[in-house]
Parts: structure tokens; sequence; C-alpha cells
């Protein structure tokens, strides 16, 4: 992920970068997720409106930034990208052990149907065998008398 993050980010050896997107499984539920086309850059400008708490209806308000705008976005933006990447890849880790859960329930509960289809053939085999050995004696016993 950090190698990835420097290509994005615009790390030593980046070519200029218009759209980064992202597609990923995103996990829902143990039995349930989702694919996930995401869009990492360019990040969407939030839509100016008032703030809460403001003060002042209708009007946004402007905030003084230290460092200036211009030195603070290329500090922020690899950590935000690296934070991104991050939750993705948990995403999708968890979207896998939650298929591989489901999919080890399935076979468990499918290896138990066929033991007992499998335990049931075998007793009833078994009981033909002994039923037969059964009647071969008492023909051999009736043959005597």
């Amino acid at each position: 992920a950090p190698g990835t993050v420097s290509r994005t980010a615009g790390g030593p050896a980046a070519a200029p970068t218009r759209e980064v997107f992202v597609i990923y499984n995103e996990f829902k539920s143990v039995i349930q997720q989702r694919l996930v086309v995401s869009r990492l850059l360019p990040i969407e400008a939030p839509h100016p409106g008032p703030l809460p708490h403001s003060g002042a209806r209708g009007k946004s308000a402007d905030f003084l930034y230290e460092p200036a705008r211009e030195q603070l976005l290329p500090a922020l933006l690899p950590r935000y990208l690296k934070s991104q990447i991050y939750r993705i890849l948990l995403e999708s880790y968890a979207a896998e052990m939650g298929a591989r859960m489901t999919a080890m329930d399935s076979a468990t509960k499918n290896a138990g149907e066929l033991i007992e289809g499998l335990t049931l053939q075998a007793n009833k085999i078994r009981q033909s065998s002994i039923t037969k050995e059964l009647l071969e004696v008492v023909s051999g016993a009736e043959a005597l008398a």
C-alpha cells in the first residue's frame, strides 16, 4: 500500500494522474459482500453551505489555515490516500473472511449430510449381510433336523 500511495500522490517518479479509481469488495455481512467502484482522486470539494452554529444564516465560514493551503495539501494528501487504501484493504479482507466462513459452513453441512447418507447405506449393507447369514444358519439347522 505505501508504494501505491507514493505513486498515486505524486511520488518521485510519478506521472501526472487525472483520476484514481479502486475496485474492492465491501463487507456488508458474513453472507453478503458488494463489489464497489470508488473514486479516490480527484477529491470532490464539499458543497459550500451554511455551517451549523455559525451564527450567520446562509453564509459559509472561511477558515484560516496554518501552514498555508499550498503547504497543507501536499502533506495531507498522502495521509488521506494511505488511510483510504488501508480502509479498502481491511474491507476487502473482512469480505474475504466472511466469504470463507460461509463457504466453510456450507462445506461442513454438506459433509455432515454425506456422512449421514454413507452411514445409513453402510448400516443397510451390514444389516442385509447379517440377515443373510442368519437365514443360512437357520436353513442349515432345518436341513439337519
